[in-house]
């Protein structure tokens, strides 16, 4: 019994947590950016959606907030109302949350635009990009996140 209320925890548990790391990963400074000695900028992932639609780069804003803001936080919501009607007995297509899974892949995107920021960045004359703390809670949240997807589903396939 004692098992069964702690379990019913774990999912909940982790979806806050995946929540308050997304906000901290997406807040946070995530690279450090310097030219020449003078100059040295942290920049957080709104930062960079900001610095973009500022140069009129659109298209990449756009699949930058769809692919790193707005899919996370869409996959946390949907997976706290899943559980919740699970925990109240109600189905959940397992086919939906197989669909939410495969969604939370692209998550990652993030990561892989970061990682060529700083590639580009080091390979300029007079550039440097760092990776800053923000990247640890970001990836948390992704962890977070798959964890709870799949606790969501092995649930609704039960």
């Amino acid at each position: 019994m004692l098992a069964e209320r702690i379990s019913a925890w774990r999912v909940p548990l982790a979806l806050l947590g995946a929540a308050l790391c997304f906000a901290a990963g997406i807040t946070l400074p995530i690279m450090h950016v310097s030219r020449l000695i003078l100059f040295s900028r942290p920049i957080s992932i709104l930062d960079g959606v900001q610095i973009l639609l500022s140069d009129n780069d659109w298209v990449t804003a756009t699949i930058i907030v769809v692919f790193s803001i707005a899919l996370p936080v869409a996959k946390i919501g949907t997976l706290f109302l899943c559980w919740i009607r699970l925990q109240q007995g109600a189905q959940v297509s397992a086919r939906f949350l197989s669909i939410i899974d495969q969604l939370g892949r692209w998550a990652m995107l993030d990561v892989l635009v970061v990682a060529l920021v700083i590639v580009l960045l080091k390979t300029g004359s007079f550039t440097d990009a760092t990776i800053a703390p923000a990247i640890y809670p970001f990836l948390a949240a992704i962890f977070l996140t798959a964890f709870s997807s799949r606790a969501v589903l092995r649930r609704a396939r039960a």
